[in-house]
């Protein structure tokens, strides 16, 4: 079932925006990386800093990984219901909880796609105007707390492997993400209610209304918080947030949805 979950997702039209939209995203965001507009001096990169400076911009961020995600693969639950896969997968199903199950797991490698094609169309975007290398650039080597830092990183692994590092944890938060709205989806099934939940959750967690990386107490439950991996290292004016608490609190999230969807569709006519 997760399998065929996988492949009918996989299979709509949407997913081919996914490649030009974030390739475009990566070209427009070069220009930042090339230039510290700051010192008003050119900044000596590599193709590796296109991607994993996006991390580093709270807007790009929510709305074009987080949003994009959510508009991708919000509805799986709704588009299921409609088209009478639930149905006919549902009676398969050895009980309604591993029917769920299958859902959530889905989701996850959705979200593991979703994030390697997002930060690999970023990454060919840097390749037509970035140096290519192995190794990390000297702009990212600067302290992450100086003006002239585009990301923090782990100095001891090899920047290849830290990219791949990055995909994995985004690909993580992007699932706890997408399956809280695939629960909302369960309780109002309606084809608007997936987009516009998150929709209006991006809105909300943007920067516009709360900055999301100087957020303190109840604001850093919010799972969207923990998309990006550069809450966990130190700024001038915000602690780091423990690799540990993003992780439980993202495992916490997913383990509540797969019950409170489970216990929501043992009491649903489907």
């Amino acid at each position: 079932m997760l399998v065929f979950d996988v492949l009918c997702s996989l299979g709509s039209r949407r997913w081919l925006a996914v490649p030009p939209i974030l390739f475009l995203a990566g070209w427009l965001a070069v220009d930042y990386v090339q230039y510290d507009f700051q010192s008003q001096r050119a900044r000596i990169t590599n193709v590796w800093d296109g991607p994993l400076s996006t991390m580093a911009d709270a807007s790009l961020v929510v709305f074009v990984f987080v949003l994009g995600f959510a508009l991708v693969t919000g509805d799986l639950y709704v588009r299921s219901l409609s088209s009478g896969r639930a149905a006919m997968t549902l009676v398969r199903a050895r009980t309604r909880d591993s029917w769920w199950a299958a859902k959530v797991g889905a989701l996850g490698v959705l979200a593991l796609v979703y994030s390697a094609v997002s930060f690999c169309s970023i990454l060919t975007a840097s390749a037509f105007r970035l140096p290519l290398s192995l190794e990390p650039s000297k702009a990212s080597e600067a302290p992450w707390n100086s003006p002239e830092s585009l990301y923090p990183r782990f100095v001891e692994l090899p920047i290849p492997l830290f990219f791949i590092v990055v995909v994995l944890y985004t690909a993580l938060a992007l699932w706890a993400v997408g399956a809280i709205i695939l629960w909302i989806s369960v309780l109002y099934p309606r084809p608007v209610v997936p987009a516009t939940a998150g929709l209006l959750w991006v809105i909300l967690g943007s920067p516009l209304i709360a900055p999301l990386y100087q957020r303190e107490g109840v604001g850093t439950l919010d799972p969207m918080y923990h998309v990006s991996y550069v809450i966990h290292f130190t700024t001038s004016s915000n602690q780091a947030t423990p690799w540990v608490s993003s992780l439980s609190l993202l495992a916490a999230t997913l383990s509540l949805v797969l019950c409170a969807g489970a216990w929501k569709l043992r009491r649903t006519d489907m």
